[in-house]
């Protein structure tokens, strides 16, 4: 599955869940999924990643995703209030 329809479908999840248009959620989603690929070259580097263990990646996912449950977290970054998602 290429990185579009990743996209797109958690974009359909998003608009079904929240009730927001898909054009709106699919521009989140994006921002969401940028993000996180900013978290993950910023905090570790790339090549660094690809050498982590299962448990490491794990780690650093749950941190990741800590930081993405937080509504407020999100709504701030979303709205420009922050520049990261993950401090």
């Amino acid at each position: 599955m290429n990185k579009c329809n990743k996209k797109s479908e958690s974009a359909v999840a998003l608009a079904r869940t929240s009730g927001i248009d898909y054009d709106m959620a699919f521009r989140l989603t994006e921002s969401i999924w940028e993000e996180v690929r900013h978290s993950i070259r910023e905090h570790i580097g790339i090549e660094v990643w690809k050498r982590l263990s299962h448990k490491e990646r794990a780690d650093f996912c749950t941190r990741l995703v800590k930081a993405l449950l937080d509504r407020n977290n999100v709504v701030d970054f979303l709205a420009g209030n922050k520049k990261r998602l993950m401090t």
